[in-house]
C-alpha cells in the first residue's frame, strides 16, 4: 500500500509524494482526488504530483494507487490536505508618470504612464486640488468643469485589488483665460421691399463659451451701422440676442452696401469675461428698383403740314435711378420711322427730352408705327444691370388727301372732324355738356 506525505502546498496548489514497494517492481500511479465532489485524476510513473487550480484556505483529500507490470494494485489511505489562506498583498503598483497634458480655458486632458504590479492594477484615481474626482481603468482622463485661467494640481493614483497604491507626480497646469465667440444668424441683412433705407430682418447673435447677463438692453454694438438707423436689443435666452434695427439708412443706393459690419458685446454683458467679444462681419444689403421709363405723350403726332415731320417733343423720365451726365449717344429709339433722326437733350439726372428732326418718307395714316420704344443703355444709367427699355411708343401719321371738315350738333358741340369722306375724330357729351370721350378713328 503507497505511503502519500504532502511535499508542499500554496493558497492554490498541493504537491504529493507517494512511494509503493512491490516483489517485481511498481509500474505506475494513479492520483485521484475523493470526497470533496471536484473531478481529478491523474496516472503518472512519477513518485510525486502537483495538483494546480485549488481554492485558497480549503481542505481536499487524495488517494493514490500504485500499479505493477502485471496489474496487480493497491490503494493508499485517504490523504488529507489543507491550501493555505490567500497570501495578503503588500506590494503597490509602480508609480504612473503624468505628462504635459492639453488644455482648454475650461478643461485639461490628462494622461500618464502604465504602472505595473505583482497581482494586477485594477484601476487609477483621479486627484485635482487633493481632492478624489474620478477613477478610470485608461491611462487619460478629461477633467473638465474647471474655472478659466485658475491653477489646479493634479495627482493620479494606480491601485490593485489589495488596495496598495502608488501615486504619481503632480502637475501644476493653469487653465486657458476664456474662450468666448459669437455667431451670427445671418451674414447678409437685406433692406426691406419698400427700398426706403429701412429693414424688418433682424439679426440673431449666439454666444459660444459663457452665457449673457439678465439685463441685455445696453453693452451691445453694431459697428459700421448705417447713418440713420439705430438698433434694439432683445435677450432671446441665456446664449443669445436679436437685434431689431430701427429708422432709416440715410444712403441706401445699391452702391452704400456695408459689407465690415460685425457686432460687439461688452465684458459686462457675459458672465466671467474680462474683455468686450466681437463678431465676424455681416453685410448691410442695399436694393435698388430695376430702373424704368415713363414717356409723355405716348403717341407722337404728325404736325399739321401732313408733310412727315414731328413737332411733339418726347419727355422721358427715369424712375428709380439716374442718368450719368454724358448722354450725347446711348439713347435711341426703336423702329423710328425712316427719315426722321431723334435728338436728345439731358434736363435733369432724371429726365431727358428727345425732339426729331428730318420728315418720314413714308406717312400716310396706313404708315402708323404702333411699336417704338425708347431704350437707353445700361452704361447711361448709373447702377443699372441692364439695358432699359420703355413701354410703346406711336408715330401716329396722317393722310394728306381732301380737305378737313368739322361737323357740330344742335347744341354747337363738335361731335366731328373728318379728311375728305374719311372720319378722323368723334367726339362724345355727357348731359352737362362736357366732353367725355374723344375716339380717334
Amino acid at each position: 500500500m503507497p505511503t502519500v506525505t504532502t511535499l508542499a502546498k500554496t493558497h492554490n496548489s498541493v504537491t504529493l509524494s507517494y512511494s509503493a514497494t512491490d516483489n517485481v517492481g511498481v509500474t505506475g500511479y494513479r492520483i485521484r482526488m475523493e470526497v470533496t465532489g471536484d473531478q481529478y485524476e491523474h496516472l503518472t510513473t512519477a513518485t510525486t504530483h502537483t495538483i494546480d487550480n485549488l481554492r485558497p484556505d480549503r481542505y481536499y483529500y487524495f488517494s493514490v494507487t500504485a500499479y505493477d507490470a502485471e496489474g496487480n494494485s493497491t490503494k493508499s489511505n485517504t490523504h488529507g490536505v489543507k491550501t493555505n489562506p490567500t497570501p495578503i498583498d503588500t506590494q503597490p503598483p509602480t508609480a504612473p508618470v503624468l505628462s504635459a497634458p492639453t488644455k482648454t480655458d475650461k478643461s485639461v486632458s490628462l494622461s500618464w504612464t502604465a504602472s505595473t504590479d505583482n497581482v494586477g492594477v485594477v484601476g487609477y484615481d483621479i486627484y485635482v486640488n487633493g481632492a478624489y474626482t474620478a477613477t478610470t481603468s485608461s491611462r487619460s482622463y478629461i477633467v473638465q468643469n474647471l474655472t478659466p485661467s485658475t491653477t489646479y494640481s493634479f495627482q493620479v493614483r494606480a491601485k490593485d485589488a489589495a488596495g496598495n497604491t502608488a501615486s504619481s507626480n503632480t502637475l501644476n497646469v493653469t487653465t486657458n483665460s476664456l474662450q468666448l465667440s459669437l455667431t451670427l444668424g445671418s451674414t447678409r441683412i437685406t433692406e426691406s421691399s419698400a427700398n426706403d433705407g429701412s429693414f424688418t430682418e433682424k439679426q440673431v447673435v449666439t454666444l459660444s463659451g459663457s452665457t449673457f447677463v439678465a439685463d441685455m438692453s445696453n453693452g451691445v454694438t453694431v459697428n459700421n451701422l448705417p447713418p440713420g438707423l439705430s438698433i434694439s436689443v432683445s435677450r432671446v435666452s441665456n446664449t443669445q440676442i436679436s437685434i431689431s434695427f430701427l429708422g432709416k439708412a440715410i444712403n441706401h443706393g445699391n452702391q452704400n452696401d456695408v459689407t465690415n459690419a460685425s457686432v460687439s458685446i461688452a465684458a459686462s454683458k457675459i458672465n466671467g469675461a474680462n474683455t468686450s467679444v466681437t463678431s465676424g462681419f455681416f453685410t448691410f444689403d442695399f436694393q435698388d428698383p430695376t430702373p424704368s421709363l415713363h414717356l409723355s405723350p405716348e403717341v407722337l403726332r404728325e404736325s399739321p403740314n401732313i408733310d412727315g415731320s414731328i413737332n411733339d417733343a418726347l419727355v422721358v423720365t427715369l424712375l428709380n435711378g439716374k442718368f450719368v451726365a454724358d448722354l450725347s449717344s446711348g439713347v435711341s429709339i426703336t423702329n423710328l420711322p425712316v427719315g426722321l433722326t431723334a435728338n436728345v437733350t439731358r434736363n435733369s439726372d432724371t429726365k431727358l427730352t428727345i425732339t426729331f428732326t428730318g420728315k418720314a418718307i413714308n406717312h400716310a395714316n396706313r404708315d402708323d408705327v404702333n411699336d417704338a420704344s425708347v431704350k437707353i443703355l445700361r452704361s447711361k444709367i448709373e447702377g443699372a444691370l441692364a439695358d432699359v427699355i420703355s413701354g410703346p411708343l406711336k408715330f401716329d401719321f396722317e393722310d394728306a388727301t381732301g380737305a378737313y371738315t368739322y361737323e357740330y350738333n344742335d347744341l354747337n358741340q363738335l361731335i366731328k372732324i373728318k379728311k375728305g369722306d374719311a372720319i378722323l375724330y368723334e367726339f362724345s357729351y355727357d348731359a352737362n355738356g362736357n366732353l367725355i370721350q374723344k375716339t380717334k378713328r
